[in-house]
């Protein structure tokens, strides 16, 4: 079954970073996407929660600080589930192939930004 591919730009959240037991880096963060919500006339903001691993991960634990703006792109996961009130739930993951770090060289000012990319050496996890 083919997965679900798609890309978020957006500033990330702290990052977290692990080695699992064989010693690959893990580095997990979220990224707001605002969504206009027709019925309410409002915006909702969904988290997208993102998984780096391998050198992508490394890479971004040492260059992107919280409120740095990404370009993430890869496999999307939606799980939902209705929790314990009766409420239905949603959650979407994305589980990186590449990521650019866009630094801003004035962001009041810039409209352009430096992009550097960071891509699977083999294209695997």
């Amino acid at each position: 079954m083919p997965q679900l591919q798609g890309s978020i730009t957006g500033r990330c959240t702290q990052s977290e970073m692990m080695y699992n037991d064989s010693g690959l880096a893990i580095t997990r963060f979220s990224i707001p996407s605002d969504i206009y919500n027709y019925k309410t006339k409002q915006r909702d903001t969904q988290w997208v929660k993102v998984t780096c691993f391998g050198s992508i991960a490394e890479r971004i634990n040492q260059h992107a600080p919280k409120g740095t703006i990404l370009v993430v792109t890869g496999s999307i996961k939606l799980s939902e589930w209705v929790g314990k009130d009766g409420a239905s739930h949603s959650n979407m993951e994305l589980t990186a192939a590449s990521v650019e770090i866009q630094f801003d060289k004035k962001p009041a000012t810039v409209p352009s930004a430096e992009m550097v990319p960071f891509e699977l050496e083999d294209g695997h996890f």
